[in-house]
C-alpha cells in the first residue's frame, strides 16, 4: 500500500464535501472504514471510500427524501 492510498480525515471530507467531524462521526460509527495510527489520528484507504460513497451518499438521499415536501414559509 501507497502513502498516497490513505487520506486523511480532511481528505476524506473534502471527498464526501462535508466536515471532517463528519468523517469522524461516521468512523466511530462504522459507516466508514479507517485505520487509527500510533498518534491516534484517523486514515483512511482510498479504495474503501470510493465503494462507500456510493452507499453513503445514497443513504443521505435516501433520509432526505424520506423527510417529506419542503413546504415554503408563508
Amino acid at each position: 500500500m501507497k502513502d498516497t492510498d490513505l487520506l486523511s480525515t480532511s481528505e476524506a471530507a473534502q471527498m464526501f464535501a462535508v466536515t471532517p467531524s463528519t468523517i469522524r462521526r461516521w468512523a466511530r460509527s462504522g459507516r466508514l472504514s479507517h485505520i487509527v495510527t500510533p498518534s491516534g489520528r484517523l486514515r483512511f484507504r482510498r479504495a474503501d471510500l470510493e465503494k462507500a460513497c456510493t452507499t453513503v451518499m445514497s443513504d443521505e438521499l435516501s433520509s432526505a427524501i424520506g423527510e417529506g415536501p419542503i413546504r415554503e414559509p408563508r
